[in-house]
This record gives structure tokens, C-alpha cells and sequence, in this order.
């Protein structure tokens, strides 16, 4: 698999919300499209958050294997902070460091921004992802409890 990286453009939109559905309903979850592409087009409408957006393609299959979505926040006081979100690497991509490549061009894009903190949600139970992200300099910080009413 020859893998090449870059900026995500607008026409990448169709790849990336395909990613990123095999990706939620490999979660047993339900893929809002709408909403999705409704995030997606706020991401690329605004020429900052842009260039934190990254694709990776299997250049043999001509097919996205991984995006994500190096964006800025700002926290409740006011402050401009980093996020990483929507991280997808097909199951067929993983283990070959595509996500690592991923994540190091969009904790660049948010270094270049002199944010003070880069944030990453991860599940428990991805063991790889959490090493992977402790590689990267990433720290647990607290964990997120969630209330399904």
C-alpha cells in the first residue's frame, strides 16, 4: 500500500464522509450524513481550520484510508485551543502508521498556531490509539462520563 498525505479539499468531502460512516457504524452507531457534512463545510469554509484538515489515499486503489480534522476552539474563557477530531483510518490501513502521520501534520498545523493545550478524545478501549497519542506527547487529563436520558 503506498500511502501519500495532504490537505484535504472540498472535493474530498464524498471520501470522508465514507470513511468516516464505516468508521461510526463500526461503532454500532448511526451516521448522520447531514450533519457531518454540515461540520465538514465549516471546516472548509474557513481558510484557518482548513489547513488542519488531512487525507491520506492508497495511491494504487486511488482511495481515501484516513482523515482527520486538526481544528480550534475556544475554551470557556475565551482562549483558542486545539482539538483533534473525526481521526478515521480504515481497518484495512491500520497498523502502518497512517494515523500517527495523520496526527503529527494536524498537532503541527495547531503548533504553528501557538495554541496552548491540543486535546484528543479517545475511547478506553482503543489501547492502540491511547499509545499512539502518549507517543505523540499526549497525556490522560480526566476522564468524560456521558448520560443517555
Amino acid at each position: 500500500m503506498s500511502i501519500t498525505y495532504r490537505n484535504a479539499q472540498y472535493d474530498d468531502a464524498a471520501a470522508m464522509a465514507r470513511i468516516s460512516q464505516a468508521l461510526i457504524e463500526e461503532l454500532h452507531q448511526k451516521f448522520d450524513k447531514n450533519r457531518f457534512m454540515s461540520m465538514l463545510s465549516k471546516v472548509m469554509g474557513d481558510p484557518e481550520q482548513k489547513k488542519g484538515a488531512f487525507i491520506a489515499t492508497d495511491e494504487e486503489k486511488k482511495q481515501a484510508v484516513g482523515m482527520i480534522l486538526g481544528i480550534t476552539k475556544l475554551s470557556r474563557g475565551g482562549k483558542k485551543e486545539g482539538f483533534l477530531q473525526n481521526i478515521v483510518v480504515i481497518p484495512e490501513a491500520r497498523g502502518q502508521g497512517v494515523g500517527k502521520e495523520l496526527a503529527q501534520r494536524a498537532v503541527n498545523h495547531l503548533k504553528s498556531l501557538k495554541v496552548p493545550v491540543i486535546s484528543v478524545n479517545v475511547r478506553e478501549n482503543q489501547p492502540q490509539a491511547i499509545t499512539m497519542y502518549e507517543r505523540l506527547g499526549f497525556s490522560r487529563s480526566g476522564s468524560v462520563m456521558h448520560l443517555k436520558p
